[in-house]
């Protein structure tokens, strides 16, 4: 026998072991179930679909640039899916100088938050995040979130983070 041909039934009976070891402990796999989901191996090699380690959570946002003034928000930003939302921070390029920023989020028209809202400190470039109330997390595609600005307190260029699962 060649060379060229012993590597061939070497390589043969290499597969041949693999493809016994894995026997029966691989289901199909097919495409993933929901989106960010990454393809895992155990360290029996058994490989499965599992969403990506982490906070468990994107973001999405909406900006409004230039000196803020208190208004009624008109930009909208609508989910990829259906999701739930997990916190509301609000950021800042310029800090508010003469009082806090406040701001609130709606959902469809309706306001996110009754008490507590998001603000910025004075001198302050970044807020906490803010849970949202889980009566209102839950949105569709069809759902969307506005901003409104209760109290600019000197700010600019505003950026409103939506954290969701």
């Amino acid at each position: 026998m060649t060379l060229l041909g012993r590597l061939v039934a070497l390589a043969a009976a290499v597969g041949a072991d693999i493809k016994a070891l894995h026997a029966g402990k691989e289901p199909s796999l097919g495409n993933p179930d929901a989106d960010g989901r990454v393809l895992s191996s155990a360290s029996s090699g058994v490989r499965s679909w599992v969403a990506v380690a982490g906070s468990g959570a994107d973001s999405a946002g909406l900006s409004m640039p230039g000196e803020l003034v208190a208004h009624t928000g008109a930009a909208r930003w609508y989910p990829p899916r259906a999701i739930v939302l997990r916190g509301i921070t609000v950021f800042a390029d310029t800090a508010p100088v003469s009082s806090a920023l406040a701001i609130n989020v709606r959902k469809n028209g309706m306001a996110l938050f009754d008490g507590s809202m998001p603000t910025l400190a004075v001198g302050c470039n970044a807020g906490s995040a803010l849970a949202v109330p889980s009566g209102a997390a839950a949105m569709t595609e069809t759902d969307c979130l506005t901003v409104d600005v209760l109290a600019p307190g000197g700010a600019a260029d505003m950026f409103v983070r939506a954290r969701f699962n």
